[in-house]
C-alpha cells in the first residue's frame, strides 16, 4: 500500500487503510472461490474417472496429456471412455474388429497385386516388351491401393486403421476386463 502524503488528514489515511484491506480481504475472497483446474486436480480428475472403469493412465496416451494439460475440450469422463474403446480394441478383446482389419488389409494386398499388373501390362505394351526384371511395382503403390479401397479418403494402412478405430461402434456395455476373475 502507498502511505498516503502527509498533509492528508488522518481521516483519509484511516479511510485508505480500510479501502486497502476491504481489497485484500476481497482478493482472498476470490482465490478461495477461484475453481481448482490445476494440472494436478485435473489429474486426480482423470485418474478418479480411469479407476472407476478399470484403467490406469498410460504414460503414452497423448489424449491423457492433454486432457491434463487442458487442452482438450473433453472430461475426464469422456477421456476414460475413449481409453476404454482404445484397449477393448488394440488389445484384442473384440474379434470382430480384428477380423473386419484383417478382411482390409488383404483388400489391400489384392488391389496392389492388381496395380502392379495393371503397370506391367502398361509397360511392357509401352516398351514393346520391356525388362525381363520388371514386376510392376512402383513407388506409392500401396498408397494408390490404400486410397482406392478406402474411397478415396486415406494414403496408408495406419490412415485406414485410425478411420476404422474412430468409426468402430461394436461396444460391449460392460467391459471385459471389469469382470475378469469373476
Amino acid at each position: 500500500m502507498d502511505h498516503p502524503p502527509p498533509w492528508c488528514s488522518q481521516e483519509t489515511r484511516r479511510q485508505q487503510a480500510a479501502e486497502h484491506e476491504a481489497t485484500k480481504a476481497r482478493k482472498k475472497t476470490k482465490e478461495k472461490k477461484a475453481p481448482v483446474n490445476t494440472k494436478a486436480s485435473r489429474s486426480r480428475k482423470l485418474q478418479k474417472a480411469l479407476t472407476a472403469v478399470g484403467l490406469v493412465r498410460r504414460s503414452d496416451s497423448r489424449l491423457c496429456d492433454a486432457y491434463v494439460d487442458g487442452t482438450t475440450d473433453k472430461s475426464a469422463e469422456e477421456v476414460a471412455t475413449i481409453m476404454c474403446r482404445m484397449k477393448y480394441i488394440y488389445e484384442g478383446c473384440c474379434p470382430q474388429f480384428n477380423r473386419k482389419w484383417e478382411e482390409l488389409e488383404q483388400h489391400v494386398e489384392y488391389v496392389v497385386e492388381e496395380l502392379a499388373k495393371r503397370e506391367l501390362k502398361f509397360h511392357y505394351a509401352e516398351n514393346f516388351g520391356g525388362r525381363n526384371d520388371y514386376e510392376g511395382y512402383y513407388t506409392g503403390i500401396t498408397w494408390d491401393a490404400c486410397f482406392e479401397v478406402s474411397d478415396s479418403s486415406a494414403y496408408s494402412l495406419g490412415e485406414m486403421r485410425t478411420q476404422l478405430v474412430n468409426g468402430w461402434t461394436e461396444f460391449p456395455s460392460t467391459w471385459p476386463w471389469l469382470h475378469d476373475g469373476v
